[in-house]
C-alpha cells in the first residue's frame, strides 16, 4: 500500500491496543508515526471535533506535514473538551488523583460550564484535605 509514496503519515492512539498494533504494522523508512496519546479509538472523528483534521489533511495533500507541524497542531488538543474529560478518565482509572486534579483544575477553567468535572474536583480536594500530614494523594 505504501510503495512509491513520499512520506505516509500514521496517527494513532498508542495506549489504545488495536491502534498501537496496527500502527507496528507500517514499517518503511517513510513511515512516520503521529501519536494521539488519550484521543481514543477513533482519533479522526475526535480530531474533527477539535478542528485539527482539516488543517492536517490540508497540510498533508501540500507536502507540508511533518513532525513539527504536527507537534503544533497537535497541541490545538488542550482546548477540545472530550479529550480533556478522557485524560481526566484515564488518571481516574490510573489511581493519580493529583494529575486528575490537574486535568480537573484545566476543565473547570476553560469550561465552567461542565458541572461534572467542578464536582469530582471538589470532592478529590476534600480527600486530599482530609489525608493526614505527610501522605498525599
Amino acid at each position: 500500500m505504501i510503495a512509491g509514496q513520499d512520506a505516509v503519515f500514521v496517527l494513532h492512539d498508542p495506549l489504545v491496543t488495536e491502534d498501537a498494533m496496527h500502527a507496528a504494522l507500517f514499517r518503511n523508512k517513510v513511515v512516520r508515526r503521529l501519536e494521539c496519546r488519550h484521543i481514543g479509538p477513533q482519533p479522526e472523528l475526535a480530531l474533527a471535533e477539535a478542528g485539527l483534521l482539516d488543517p492536517l489533511l490540508e497540510a498533508a495533500m501540500a507536502g507540508r506535514l511533518d513532525p513539527a507541524l504536527w507537534a503544533q497542531l497537535w497541541r490545538g488538543r488542550r482546548g477540545h473538551l472530550p479529550w480533556l474529560r478522557n485524560l481526566a478518565q484515564r488518571a481516574a482509572q490510573a489511581g493519580t488523583p493529583r494529575r486528575e486534579m490537574v486535568v480537573l483544575q484545566t476543565i473547570t477553567e476553560r469550561f465552567p460550564g461542565w458541572p461534572r468535572a467542578r464536582r469530582r474536583l471538589e470532592e478529590l480536594e476534600r480527600q486530599h484535605q482530609q489525608e493526614p500530614a505527610g501522605e498525599s494523594l
